[in-house]
């Protein structure tokens, strides 16, 4: 048994799906989404794997921001309250604060809803935020929990917002290029 990867036979196969992949990228203008679960479920069956395995394939691909590495969040200098609140389909969205650090923004995405009107649990969420100001900024969800009625995810933007922005909001089921809700905040450091 060996330890280290060294199957020569296949470096070429391998080397080509890394091509594959990067060409996809640069088709879809790096935004290349999920193919249908029936489509998947037709490929599954045409080239004898596993569905939920090929369907983790192309959520990996979809989603290559959350590879890149974390900004951690150094020089803590204040707490900014905020009342950013949006209300869609049942759900209550709000932003309660921003904390701010010397190289970063830390923004708390929290969601509330009637658990009899909406269920958190029935679809599998994916939340992105775009910061847009008058320089470039990323964003990155680094933690997320919840439950029934209540869901809350974290978020690191650098550099630290320190000017007026607007924080966009966009949720997908992580399988579906369509969003489910998109809105938007104009958030003062």
């Amino acid at each position: 048994m060996h330890d280290e990867y060294d199957n020569k036979r296949v470096k070429e196969i391998d080397e080509e799906i890394c091509a594959l992949l990067h060409k996809r990228k640069v088709m879809t203008n790096n935004n290349p989404g999920c193919p249908s679960m029936d489509q998947m479920e037709e490929w599954a069956q045409t080239y004898q794997l596993e569905k939920e395995m090929i369907a983790s394939i192309f959520h990996v691909a979809a989603n290559e921001e959350e590879y890149r590495p974390i900004i951690q969040p150094k020089g803590y200098v204040n707490t900014i309250p905020q009342s950013l609140l949006h209300e869609e389909d049942d759900i209550l969205y709000s932003i309660p604060a921003l904390q701010t650090y010397q190289n970063a923004t830390v923004l708390l995405l929290q969601m509330v809803c009637r658990p009899e009107k909406v269920n958190f649990h029935e679809r599998t969420r994916v939340f992105t935020i775009n910061v847009k100001g008058s320089k470039p900024y990323r964003a990155q969800m680094t933690e997320g929990s919840g439950g029934d009625a209540m869901q809350g995810y974290r978020f690191v933007v650098s550099p630290a917002i320190q000017e007026e922005v607007t924080i966009v909001v966009e949720e997908k089921e992580w399988s579906k290029k369509t969003p489910l809700t998109t809105f938007e905040w104009i958030v003062k450091a």
